[in-house]
């Protein structure tokens, strides 16, 4: 199963690289080594290690300055850092800087074996989870459906559909807006109450039709999903917009023929027709 996985070990002790190397080749791994920092840098640049294990002192060069080039070169590479001489400040600033773990000499062969396994589902998870968010991405962005998301009130998310709808031209024109710009006075007290909904319940409320209104100014009546969701590591709330302006229209549309159907039996003269009709249009 390891036999997919690459492991680079930096280190200037050749004793500890040949005896390492013996553990981790006969766990499965394929190993490379490397005695100096510059050596290792290039090897990362022509291969994948999904982790690489550093000594904290290599001659001259400081591990935890090579593990930040490594991960300039290799952002995916987990690193862990050895050192025969740890100390809790060393360790944290390790960590700090990007270290899975930090490991100190001599280490039992399991502790080796189970840190670099973990590091390895680590790394793993985390491929997995941006290819999807990826996928999600493009799915959302080409939705036929405008989508939006905002964070504490603020547009930090607008899909090509959702652009158009709100009438940008660009999704620079919506970002960071606040998401009362678009909803009308009138309809904001029920737009509050579905957004505390959200937050109090964590999940999300029934379709509802609300008045919006587009950059240009012109009132949209739209169809709208919502739901709390995570976005960039944030409590946040994810809309689906469906556009029912046109159906709006034709409803009060036939409401007018209708109510002007029945004008002539209401009216007790010409003259109160013609004004009945009238404020029918006008309506």
């Amino acid at each position: 199963m390891n036999d997919q996985y690459k492991i680079l070990i930096v280190d200037d002790d050749q004793s500890f690289r040949i005896l390492l190397s013996k553990i981790l080749t006969k766990n499965g791994y394929k190993i490379m080594s490397a005695a100096q920092g510059t050596t290792a840098l290039k090897r990362i640049a022509k291969h994948e290690f999904p982790v690489v294990l550093i000594d904290l002192i290599l001659g001259e060069t400081n591990g935890l300055e090579l593990m930040q080039e490594v991960k300039k070169i290799s952002p995916s590479s987990e690193c862990i850092i050895f050192t025969g001489h740890a100390s809790k400040e060393t360790a944290i600033k390790a960590l700090k800087l990007g270290a899975y773990s930090y490991l100190q000499k001599p280490h039992s062969n399991d502790e080796l074996l189970l840190t670099i396994e973990r590091a390895i589902n680590k790394r793993e998870t985390e491929i997995t989870l941006r290819e999807n968010e990826d996928k999600y991405r493009s799915l959302v962005e080409n939705s036929p459906n405008a989508i939006g998301v905002q964070v504490e009130d603020e547009i930090v998310f607008m899909n090509n559909a959702g652009i158009k709808l709100f009438g940008a031209v660009n999704q620079e024109q919506l970002i960071g807006r606040s998401v009362w710009d678009l909803v009308p006075p009138t309809n904001a007290q029920t737009v509050k109450k579905r957004f505390q909904q959200m937050r109090e319940n964590k999940e999300s409320v029934p379709p509802a039709e609300i008045i919006f209104i587009r950059l240009d100014g012109k009132s949209i009546h739209l169809e709208v999903t919502a739901s709390p969701i995570i976005y960039q590591n944030r409590p946040a709330i994810q809309a689906v917009f469906r556009d029912i302006t046109q159906n709006k229209n034709s409803e009060k549309l036939q409401e007018a023929v209708f109510q002007i159907a029945q004008a002539p039996n209401l009216a007790d003269a010409l003259d109160e027709l013609y004004k009945t009709i009238h404020e029918i249009i006008q309506n």
